[in-house]
C-alpha cells in the first residue's frame, strides 16, 4: 500500500479498525483537535471494539504518562 504524503502536513496518529481500514489523523489547522486516550483507552478500545491507536506526536502522547 502506497501512502500519499503532503509537505508540511505532519500526521500526528492513526486508527486502525480491525486491521483492515486505517484512518490517519494529520495536524489540524484549528478547526478540530485530536484528543489523545489515555493508556486505559487506548486498551479498551483495543480489547472491546477491535481499535487500535498509534500517536506518532510524542508532545501529544507524552501528554497522558503516568495517569
Amino acid at each position: 500500500m502506497q501512502e500519499l504524503k503532503i509537505k508540511g502536513i505532519n500526521k500526528i496518529a492513526e486508527i486502525i479498525i480491525c486491521g483492515v481500514l486505517h484512518i490517519s489523523v494529520n495536524e489540524s489547522d484549528g478547526r478540530t483537535d485530536f484528543i489523545v486516550p489515555t493508556p486505559e483507552q487506548r486498551k479498551n478500545l483495543k480489547e472491546m471494539l477491535c481499535i487500535d491507536v498509534k500517536v506518532f506526536d510524542k508532545e501529544r502522547s507524552d501528554n497522558h504518562d503516568g495517569e
